[in-house]
């Protein structure tokens, strides 16, 4: 498994004020969290102090915690799904990308 960026990163990368012009999603509790963390990685990464490979380690996990919390909330959803492949379908980008870490955080948070 990764090192996870701690929250109080992701949350001093940005503004909610200025998040807001990404979501404006506030009705799902937990998954909402999880979904301003993975946004603030898609669109604010760069301010974060780590590769861009660790950002997007933990923009996929944030994504697939939002993933799992929306599915158990109101059943299988095939956009985010979706979603989930094009996020995938990002780490062919990188040349070291471990795929064994991708795997293992699937692994850890669809089980």
């Amino acid at each position: 498994m990764i090192d996870l960026i701690k929250t109080e990163v992701l949350d001093q990368a940005i503004s909610d004020d200025d998040l807001q012009a990404y979501s404006n999603s506030s009705i799902h509790g937990a998954a909402d969290v999880y979904y301003k963390y993975f946004l603030i990685l898609e669109y604010f990464g760069y301010k974060i102090d780590n590769t861009a490979l660790e950002v997007y380690y933990n923009k996929y996990y944030w994504f697939l915690r939002h993933l799992v919390q929306m599915q158990n909330l109101q059943g299988y959803d095939a956009g985010l799904e979706q979603q989930e492949f094009i996020i995938l379908e990002e780490g062919e980008s990188y040349d070291d990308i471990n795929w064994d870490i991708v795997e293992s955080i699937s692994n850890n948070l669809k089980t």
